[in-house]
């Protein structure tokens, strides 16, 4: 039998986030527990969150300009130990040894 309460709040929770959502807030899901830490990351302000282009567009703005000359960075002289210390903890995540 299902419960009562999570029956509510599934019906609740997405007239919650319209309302919210008017005026410029969003409910966000939390992280629940889980041998994962959360994903971080950040969000473009709400202003500014509807601003990318069509589908038609691939997503690209309106007005959006290419530069006409390329600019390189010459990383020659790294030495690789942050990619590998990205690598080593991503192998570490996806097989769930962390």
């Amino acid at each position: 039998m299902p419960n009562p309460l999570l029956q509510i709040v599934g019906k609740l929770k997405p007239l919650l986030g319209n309302c919210f959502g008017m005026l410029g807030l969003d409910i966000v899901r939390t992280h629940r527990g889980g041998s994962y830490p959360p994903i971080m990351g950040t969000f473009p302000p709400y202003t500014e969150f509807f601003c990318v282009g069509q589908p038609e567009n691939y997503f690209i703005h309106d007005g959006y300009r290419h530069r006409s000359e390329a600019i390189y960075y010459d990383d020659t002289a790294n030495a690789d130990e942050w990619q590998r210390e990205f690598t080593n903890s991503a192998r570490k995540y996806s097989t769930g040894s962390i």
